[in-house]
C-alpha cells in the first residue's frame, strides 16, 4: 500500500450545484488534507449528473450521479448505486456528511465493509424574537 490514503466524501450536493456550508467544509477538508498525502474524491447527486458526471476541482474528482427527484430537500437518484459502489471500492475510507437519508439507502444497498466516519451537520433552531415575527 502506498503512503496515500484515499478518502471518499459523500454528500447530497456539491459545487457548482450548491454552495452551502457543508459543501464549503468538504472543500476545506479536501484542500487541507491533500498536502498531507490524502487523495480526496467526492460523491454527490446533481441535476446535471448525466451531462457531466465527473468534474475536477484541482486535484479532487467530483463524481455526480443524476438526480431524478427531490423530496423534502433530499435528492434521490435511481442509478446512483452502481457509481457509488464503484467509488467506495476505490476508497480506503468513506466520510459520510449527513443528514441525507438517501445516503443511508446507498450505504445499506452497497454492502461494503470499508472503514467509514460520519459527520452530522445541523443548524440549531434559534427562536425569532417576537418583534421580528410578522
Amino acid at each position: 500500500m502506498s503512503g496515500t490514503i484515499k478518502v471518499l466524501h459523500v454528500f447530497k450536493t456539491y459545487y457548482p450545484d450548491s454552495m452551502g456550508g457543508v459543501e464549503a467544509v468538504i472543500r476545506q477538508l479536501t484542500a487541507a488534507t491533500a498536502p498531507m498525502g490524502v487523495s480526496n474524491r467526492i460523491f454527490t447527486l446533481s441535476w446535471q449528473g448525466n451531462a457531466s458526471p465527473v468534474l475536477r476541482e484541482g486535484t479532487v474528482e467530483v463524481l455526480r450521479a443524476q438526480t431524478h427527484l427531490e423530496i423534502a430537500s433530499t435528492p434521490i437518484s435511481f442509478n446512483a448505486l452502481h457509481l457509488f459502489r464503484d467509488s467506495v471500492a476505490r476508497a480506503d475510507l468513506v466520510h459520510y456528511h449527513y443528514p441525507w437519508p438517501f445516503g443511508d439507502v446507498l450505504n445499506l444497498l452497497a454492502g461494503h465493509a470499508k472503514p467509514a466516519i460520519l459527520t452530522y451537520w445541523f443548524r440549531p433552531c434559534i427562536p425569532v424574537p417576537p418583534a421580528l415575527v410578522i
